[in-house]
C-alpha cells in the first residue's frame, strides 16, 4: 500500500519560491568565483558549488516525489532523501489520530529528548504511532538517532489506520467511548502498553514489592488484587512515577516511566485511591485546567468536558466548586480528569469508591467500551464481584509477590474455589 503525504499540502508554492531565489543566490555566488578565482581552483570550487546546489535541490523536492509504504510485514518509511527505514508491524503498539499537532511539521525533524520523528509536510491527517521498542531510524546524513514516536502526516490517514487496525477509524469526537488511541493488536492479545518489570521497593529493611513483573495488553482490562498492605498502593505509585523504585523498569506506551517522563505521562491516565481535586474550581474549570497541562486547545477541551460531564452525571453541577461534590461526585471528577485526553492506558486504584449503584455500572460499561476499543487498564478494587464480571486478566499479590495470574476462572481453577473471592481468601493466607 502506498501511503502519499504530498497532495494536501501548500508547500510546494513555497519551497519552488525558495527555490528560485536559491538559484538567483547560487548564479551570483558562481558569477563571483569565475570573475575573482584563478584556474584552475575557479573550476573546482564552479564544481563543488554545482554538486552542492544539485544535491539542496533534491533534497527539497524528493519529498514532493516519495511516500511511504506499507506490506504485511513492515512499515517502510520514504521521506524524500532525508529518511529511508523499515518498521516492522509487530514493533506498532497503539496507531493515534491526532487532530492537531503540538508544534510545527517541518520536513524530516527528529527530537531527542522527547525520541520523537515527526514526518510531514503538512499538519492535516496526522498520525501518531508508538512504538513498543524504541527503535533507531536515520535523519539525514549525520542526525536521527532511538525513536520512540513517530507522527506522520499523510493525506490519507485512514489508509493506514483500516489496515493496522482493521475497521475504519472515527473522526477525533466528543465522545470518550472513542479514545483517539487505537490498539494495533486484536483485543487482549495486543501490544503490551503498560509493562512493569522486576520491581522492588524496600521501607527500611522491610521489602514492599520484591521483584514484581506483569504487563497489560491494548485492549485488556487487568485486575490487580491483593489484602491491604499486600504492596498495591506502592505498586501503583511506583508504575505511575511517584515514586522510584529501588530496582527494576516500568514502560507505558513504550516509554520508560523515569528516562521519558513526559511521554509516558502523556500515554497514562491515572485516578488515586483518593480524589486530590483543586477545591476552589468549579468542576468544569479543573478539566479546563487539566486540558491545558495536556495542550489541549480551547475548543476542543471545552468539547470533550462538555461530553465527559454529561457522561458522568455531573453537568447540573458543573458550575459549582469542586470543593462542595459528595465523594462520589468527586471521584467522577477524578476520572472525567483522567480520561479527557484519551491516554492508551489507565491506572485506576479503587474507581468504585463512592460511586452509587448505576454510577458503578455505567463505569463498568465504560471501561469494557475503552478496552474494546484498544485502551489497556488496570484496575485494583477490592469489589471482587465487579472484578470477576470486567476483568479479562487478575493478578493477585500478596507480601510483594504475585501469587497468582491468569483469566479469573483460572484463577479460580488454581485454588480449587468456586468465586474468585474463595480463591483470594485461599492464595493470600499468611503462613
Amino acid at each position: 500500500m502506498r501511503l502519499t503525504y504530498s497532495q494536501r499540502t501548500g508547500s510546494s508554492t513555497l519551497i519552488l519560491g525558495l527555490l528560485g531565489l536559491a538559484l538567483v543566490e547560487v548564479a551570483l555566488i558562481g558569477g563571483l568565483i569565475s570573475v575573482l578565482v584563478p584556474s584552475p581552483l575557479r573550476w573546482v570550487l564552479l564544481a563543488a558549488l554545482a554538486a552542492l546546489t544539485l544535491w539542496a535541490m533534491l533534497s527539497a523536492l524528493s519529498p514532493f516525489v516519495t511516500a511511504h509504504h506499507l506490506d504485511a510485514e513492515t512499515l517502510q518509511l520514504r521521506f524524500g532523501l532525508a529518511v529511508r527505514a523499515k518498521l516492522p508491524r509487530a514493533q506498532i503498539a497503539t496507531a493515534t489520530l491526532v487532530s492537531v499537532p503540538s508544534g510545527v511539521m517541518a520536513g524530516a525533524t527528529y527530537t531527542p529528548e522527547r525520541r520523537e520523528l515527526r514526518l510531514g509536510l503538512h499538519t492535516q491527517g496526522l498520525i501518531q504511532l508508538e512504538l513498543a521498542e524504541p527503535l533507531s531510524i536515520r535523519v539525514g546524513l549525520r542526525g536521527g538517532g532511538s525513536v520512540e514516536r513517530i507522527i506522520l502526516a499523510l493525506d490519507e490517514p485512514e489508509l493506514l489506520l483500516t489496515a493496522l487496525t482493521g475497521s475504519a477509524p472515527a473522526a477525533p469526537t466528543t465522545e470518550i467511548t472513542q479514545p483517539m488511541a487505537v490498539a494495533v493488536g486484536p483485543g487482549p492479545t495486543g501490544m503490551p502498553l503498560l509493562v512493569a518489570d522486576g520491581l522492588a521497593r524496600c521501607y527500611g529493611q522491610r521489602s514492599i514489592v520484591a521483584g514484581l513483573s506483569f504487563a497489560v495488553r491494548a485492549g485488556e482490562i487487568y485486575g490487580f488484587l491483593g489484602p491491604n498492605g499486600a504492596g498495591k498502593t506502592t505498586t501503583i505509585k511506583l508504575l505511575v512515577g511517584l515514586l522510584t523504585p529501588d530496582a527494576g523498569r516500568v514502560s507505558i506506551a513504550g516509554h520508560d516511566v523515569w528516562k521519558a517522563p513526559l511521554a509516558a505521562r502523556a500515554a497514562l491516565g491515572y485516578v488515586a485511591d483518593r480524589a486530590l481535586l483543586t477545591e476552589r474550581l468549579t468542576g468544569r474549570e479543573y478539566l479546563y485546567f487539566l486540558a491545558q497541562l495536556r495542550a489541549l486547545p480551547l475548543p476542543e477541551a471545552q468539547a470533550r468536558s462538555a461530553a465527559l460531564l454529561d457522561q458522568f452525571e455531573l453537568g447540573p453541577h458543573a458550575d459549582c466548586l469542586s470543593g462542595s461534590y459528595s465523594l462520589g461526585m468527586r471521584r467522577k471528577l477524578a476520572l472525567a480528569g483522567a480520561l479527557l485526553h484519551r491516554p492508551p492506558v489507565l491506572v485506576l486504584d479503587e474507581p468504585f469508591n463512592g460511586l452509587d449503584p448505576r454510577a458503578a455500572y455505567r463505569l463498568k460499561l465504560l471501561l469494557r467500551d475503552l478496552a474494546d476499543a484498544g485502551s489497556a487498564i488496570l484496575l485494583s478494587t477490592h469489589d471482587l464481584a465487579a472484578m470477576e464480571l470486567v476483568a479479562d486478566r487478575v493478578g493477585l499479590l500478596h507480601a510483594g509477590r504475585l501469587v497468582a495470574e491468569g483469566r479469573p476462572d483460572e484463577v479460580r481453577s488454581l485454588a480449587a474455589a468456586e468465586s474468585l473471592e474463595q480463591a483470594f481468601l485461599q492464595l493470600t493466607v499468611t503462613p
